[in-house]
């Protein structure tokens, strides 16, 4: 794929803790990227595996690249992507988590996507597929029907359907960094769970576009943080939060009675899918869902 003079900087940033065991084939894939004009932040949030070491002699072996490290005590996710952000120069930002990995024509889709569109994108998103074993399977991360829509929506429908469910997928996503900025990046207040938020106030602001060219994916493995909203612990804490996020986007937003019926709504189901999971049901996780489908 050809390579464009004019291309604007981006910023990759992958918070990392604890990140060893994959960490190398994250950063190779970001590497192995087809687009030139590119600087990579890593924010190592007080790992005390071998992550540092590995970023470490990552940068060595890459004079060329332009990357950024950061070092600093244990955080949270949230604060760790606001450090690399603050630390950003691009005018979009990628992140990708530790152990996810994107294909080499990743940001050269999502850019021309969002260039033809010809409008001031808040963020830019794709669906990605499950990586286990170091292999790509065919299952998404959300059902492909589910995000058809996306562009087609005005803002105000985007936001609703936002405020009902977070179908934004963030493995490899592109925010536009003055958007993100303006707003004072991730919300901070759940530590490791503020993206919703913020793609509601990005949403509140700027259009948000899905790009159905699937270039990510996100790995599987016993150590995912979403694993522990399996749990029965995980699971109360999952509809507390979907209920202070859906509060969070009726105090937002424009439309209090669309919003109000959301909140109710969400509240009943969830409340039946608690009592239902708990003395009923166990929830798998999502590596045991796809065990079940024969993917190991």
């Amino acid at each position: 794929m050809n390579l464009k003079k004019n291309d604007p900087l981006i910023s990759a940033i992958v918070p990392i803790y604890n990140g060893s065991d994959y960490l190398r084939k994250t950063l190779q894939s970001i590497i192995n990227i087809d687009y030139k004009n590119l600087e990579i932040i890593l924010v190592n949030d007080g790992s005390i595996d071998d992550s540092l070491s590995i970023i470490e002699n990552f940068i060595q072996e890459n004079p060329s690249k332009k990357i950024v490290m950061y070092n600093q005590s244990n955080k949270g996710l949230m604060k760790a992507l606001n450090k690399g952000i603050e630390l950003s120069d691009g005018k979009y930002i990628m992140v990708l988590g530790q152990d996810d990995i994107v294909k080499k024509e990743h940001l050269r889709v999502l850019v021309d996507h969002i260039e033809s569109l010809k409008k001031d994108i808040g963020l830019a998103f794709v669906n990605a597929k499950y990586l286990v074993n170091e292999s790509i399977t065919e299952e998404y991360i959300r059902k492909k029907k589910s995000l058809n829509n996306i562009n087609t929506l005005d803002s105000k429908k985007v936001f609703l359907k936002l405020s009902k469910w977070n179908f934004i997928v963030s493995t490899g996503i592109l925010i536009n960094s003055r958007v993100i900025k303006d707003l004072g990046g991730f919300e901070e207040k759940y530590i490791n769970r503020g993206e919703w938020i913020t793609w509601l106030k990005i949403s509140k602001t700027s259009p948000i576009t899905y790009c159905n060219k699937v270039n990510s994916y996100y790995r599987i493995h016993d150590n995912n943080i979403t694993n522990s909203m399996f749990t029965s612990v995980g699971i109360k804490k999952q509809i507390l939060y979907t209920l202070n996020v859906q509060k969070y986007a009726y105090s937002i937003s424009t439309n209090k009675i669309s919003s109000m019926n959301i909140l109710i709504k969400s509240f009943l189901k969830n409340i039946i899918y608690y009592f239902y999971k708990k003395y009923f049901s166990q929830k798998s996780n999502s590596r045991e869902r796809l065990k079940k489908r024969g993917i190991k």
